[in-house]
């Protein structure tokens, strides 16, 4: 569940990102969670490649990848650095304050949820999935069964979960049609309330009380 009301934060876009010293004019892709889970790897990886191959055809755009743990970081930016990406078109801060979190998502217009196609990513709902959509982002994520539970083809862009070039395509057609990506904004916000913490306590009490 969430709580819509912690990430519809007064701030405008511009007013978040010149907190945050984000560029104003360029399109901001963000990854928003924990870099790693039970050891494994989330998709970053998958995230960078995809991103090296659309900063090369779309240079007004940055990835931001906000969250830890830190000492993944180094591997990263390596990573990036062997992918030919140009040092500044990165943005990896590490652990932030989840109060933080809201101004990180207004700021972004793009938010990735990549997981990759093991058996944990299958069957693991994520939290960013509720936040994202409380956030009213423009979501792109990978094609797995446990995220089409919340997410569908009206609130988000889905890509082949194990495909880099997938993934940069799907980014540059949100990047290239703001009228879908408004689309997709105002479709997730609509559909977080369905996902708050009294929409869900209530399903549960009206099927106990059904019985």
């Amino acid at each position: 569940g969430v709580d819509p009301a912690f990430f519809r934060i007064p701030e405008t876009i511009e007013e978040a990102r010149e907190k945050l010293g984000m560029p104003k004019k360029k399109m901001v892709i963000g990854f928003v969670g924990r870099l790693d889970t039970v050891g494994e790897e989330k998709g970053v990886g998958l995230l960078l490649s995809a991103f090296g191959a659309l900063s090369r055809t779309k240079g007004d755009c940055i990835l931001y990848v906000i969250g830890g743990p830190d000492h993944l970081i180094c591997t990263y930016e390596a990573q990036a650095e062997g992918l030919g990406i140009p040092q500044g078109k990165i943005v990896f801060t590490g652990q932030v304050p989840y109060r933080t979190v809201p101004l990180y998502l207004k700021a972004i217009d793009v938010a990735v949820i990549p997981p990759p196609g093991p058996v944990h990513a299958r069957t693991t709902s994520p939290m960013k999935v509720f936040e994202f959509l409380a956030a009213g982002k423009a979501i792109v994520a990978s094609d797995l069964p446990a995220l089409r539970v919340h997410l569908n083809e009206r609130n988000a862009v889905f890509f082949d979960a194990e495909s880099a070039e997938d993934l940069a395509r799907k980014i540059q057609f949100i990047a290239e049609h703001p009228e879908e990506k408004n689309r997709l904004s105002a479709q997730a916000a609509s559909d977080a309330e369905g996902v708050t913490w009294n929409s869900r306590t209530k399903k549960i009490i009206d099927f106990i009380e059904s019985e």
